[in-house]
Order: structure tokens, then sequence, then C-alpha cells
């Protein structure tokens, strides 16, 4: 799949370009959430790139410290470490491999 980018006001996601529809998605919800920052904040971030990765591997590769991170928290956290960051970028799990590695336990 060929990497494409779709932006928003604040954001560019960079994403395989059969997910398209997926990272809208994501940076409308990203967009919600700095909106709501706003509020609370005087200043709130904007330029940041969305590095949306298809495969877990991939996430992994970008950000070596997540795999590190996740092995060493809690079970019951490890689910929360869905991505990662630095100055100005931010790289996600894209919404289907956050479904598929989800789990099927309520709560």
């Amino acid at each position: 799949m060929a990497w494409v980018e779709t932006g928003s006001l604040s954001f560019t996601a960079r994403h395989d370009s059969d997910q398209a529809e997926a990272a809208q998605r994501v940076l409308d919800d990203l967009e919600d959430f700095r909106a709501s920052l706003a509020d609370l904040f005087e200043h709130v971030p904007g330029g940041i790139s969305v590095v949306i990765h298809p495969r877990p591997l991939m996430l992994a590769l970008a950000a070596p410290w997540l795999p590190f991170a996740r092995a060493v928290s809690a079970p019951a956290g490890r689910r929360y470490f869905a991505g990662w960051f630095a100055r100005g970028e931010i790289h996600v799990l894209a919404p289907a491999a956050l479904e598929r590695r989800a789990s099927s336990v309520p709560g």
C-alpha cells in the first residue's frame, strides 16, 4: 500500500491509502479533543503529524520504546499503550488494528 497524507486544521495524518476514511475519523476525534483542551488551556498544540500504523510491528519499529514500556507496565495498563509520541509527531495504531487487539472482556 502507498502512504498518503490527510489533513485537518491542526493535524496531518500519514497512513496507508486504503485507510483514508479511518484516518479522517482519527483526525476528527483529535480536533474535537484539541477543542476541549482549548477551553482549559491558553495554548494548545497545532501542526502535529499523526502516523497511523496498520500493524503493531510497524508501530514497534517506529517507536522502539513502546514495546519496552508495555512490557514493564502492569498487565491491566498495557492496553493503554496504543501509541507513542515525539515532538510534533504522534504514532498510533490504526483503528482496525486496535479493534483486533482489544479484549473481549467488558470494561
